[in-house]
This record gives structure tokens, C-alpha cells and sequence, in this order.
């Protein structure tokens, strides 16, 4: 295996795992129509994605790990040193529960957290240094499941770019694709 490939391939943690495809259970399937709590995300979470994924992208490494227990932003922010000021600067804080971190370029880049908003299962990415802190990643827990995994088969998994990517990761989310920061990444890889 050549060295490029190797990283790749990267995945670290004990409790590391591939993505798996879409559950047929009902106890995996999110509604949008109930109320996410932590332990409904944990379970998804756990059953669905790796703890840990390594993506090279070009030259630059996002990173993504998960949390053994999901909590509110308010509970995030105080581990990071912030206030319930800082909360307030993010549009409905108080109904978001963080899931995991996204890490770009191993803490060179951003570090937004990956949060549910519980009134309606979408998934968004909160980065408090940027202008605007709250970003649109997928319309519900199991789109942003399905978009990781698809993603994960290429970035971390070294396999070919398709040349229909965009189209591909699209079709999993097309309500919010369009505004979504999965798009940016996908044409991004598509431009290297």
C-alpha cells in the first residue's frame, strides 16, 4: 500500500468503526416530527458512524470525533471557557445538543462543533470564531449520517473521486444542499 493511500485510510480510536448503510430498525429511524434528546442521538450516532475519521483532503486533514455522550451547547461552551453570553450569540443555542467536533488541519484551521437542533433533528456546524457561527450541514441526523458515510468512502477511504460526487451527496439532502457546507467541501474536492 503506497504511503498516500495509507493515510488515507487513516482511522484511530479503539472503538473505530466503518459507516454503516441506512437502518430498516425503527429504533434508528430519526422523526422529524419528535423531539431529539441526547440519548436518541447517542444511539443513532453509535450504531451508524465511526468515533473517530480522518479525511485528507489535497493536502489538509479534517478530522472528526464523536461524543461517548452528547450534550447541550450551553455544556459544550463551558468546557471551551465560554459564558452563556457567548450562547446567546447563537440562533436557538439553547436547543442544540452537541454529537462531536470537526477539526480542520489537526487545530490549524476551525474546530466547529457538530450539533442537532432537538425541535427538528437538522444538523448544523458551530463555530464560534466565524462571522456567522451556525451553519447548515443536513435537514435531519440520518441525512448527515448518510452524507458522512458517503463522503467517508472517498476522503477517508482513498477511494476514486467520482465525477458525479456533487450530484451523488446532493441526492441525499436536496432540501438544504443547495445552502448547505457539505456543498462548499464537495466542490472543493471536485476543483483539486
Amino acid at each position: 500500500m503506497s504511503p498516500e493511500l495509507a493515510l488515507h485510510m487513516i482511522r484511530y480510536g479503539t472503538s473505530s468503526q466503518p459507516c454503516s448503510a441506512r437502518s430498516v430498525f425503527p429504533q434508528n429511524v430519526v422523526m422529524h416530527e419528535r423531539l431529539m434528546d441526547a440519548a436518541a442521538i447517542q444511539s443513532v450516532i453509535a450504531s451508524r458512524l465511526p468515533q473517530r475519521a480522518r479525511w485528507r483532503i489535497g493536502n489538509d486533514t479534517q478530522d472528526f470525533s464523536l461524543h461517548s455522550d452528547p450534550c447541550s451547547l450551553a455544556a459544550e461552551f463551558a468546557k471551551w471557557g465560554l459564558t452563556d453570553a457567548d450562547l446567546t450569540d447563537i440562533e436557538h443555542g439553547s436547543d442544540l445538543i452537541v454529537f462531536g467536533m470537526w477539526n480542520y488541519n489537526e487545530g490549524g484551521g476551525a474546530r466547529p462543533a457538530l450539533v442537532v437542533r432537538q425541535s427538528d433533528g437538522k444538523v448544523f456546524g458551530v463555530d464560534v470564531e466565524a462571522n456567522d457561527p451556525l451553519f447548515v450541514l443536513n435537514s435531519s441526523l440520518e441525512a448527515f449520517i448518510d452524507t458522512f458515510c458517503l463522503l467517508d468512502k472517498y476522503l477517508g477511504h482513498g477511494q476514486p473521486i467520482p465525477a458525479d460526487l456533487n450530484l451523488l451527496v446532493r441526492n441525499l439532502d436536496p432540501t438544504v444542499y443547495s445552502e448547505s457546507d457539505w456543498r462548499d467541501l464537495v466542490d472543493h474536492v471536485a476543483g483539486l
